[in-house]
């Protein structure tokens, strides 16, 4: 699968310290820039994503309060926190955006204080109603995911594949 933000001819770079993560987007257009914190601040304040602190526009940094990814699929692999993803995809797609790279277990935490199951990484984060036809979408479906972004099936293949981790999941169980 191709690296989202190269197909945007971006970059990113993270810095951990004991209690935040720091990611720094470097070579990215203001619009994906917006686009990217917004997500970032829409799963902070629906708490399905890091709490962020901080977003600093003139270093296109955003400072989140520190999760842990999980880095095995065997850390899901129970029924409670498979549902707890499954209602968070959910959430997420109420709120009427798609994440577009959750088959990728480091894109998802558990919150150590809650429990909760929070998403990682808001770069590919799109609007499913105003962002379809959006460049970065129709880059994201054909080089990610072999998708035709002009294609009603290859669309809602692409919005369901959120979905997609934990059906992988949930033949380990």
């Amino acid at each position: 699968m191709a690296d989202f933000l190269q197909l945007l001819g971006a970059s990113s770079k993270i810095k951990y310290t004991d209690k935040t993560v720091e990611k720094k987007y470097y070579r990215i257009s203001s619009e994906q820039w917006t686009r990217i914190k917004k997500a970032a601040c829409m799963l902070s304040d629906h708490n399905i994503g890091p709490y962020v602190i901080e977003a600093i526009d003139t270093h296109h940094t955003i400072v989140y309060k520190r999760v842990n990814p999980i880095y095995y699929e065997e850390d899901l692999n129970n029924s409670v926190l498979q549902h707890k993803l499954v209602n968070v995809v959910k959430q997420l797609h109420e709120l009427g955006y798609g994440h577009g790279d959750l088959g990728n277990f480091q894109n998802i935490a558990i919150d150590p204080d809650t429990g909760n199951i929070l998403l990682l990484d808001p770069d590919t984060i799109y609007n499913i109603e105003n962002d379809r036809y959006s460049e970065f979408v129709k880059k994201w479906m054909n080089h990610g995911f072999g998708l035709n972004p002009e294609s009603e099936i290859d669309w809602k293949e692409f919005v369901n594949n959120d979905y997609q981790l934990v059906e992988d999941i949930s033949f380990l169980v």
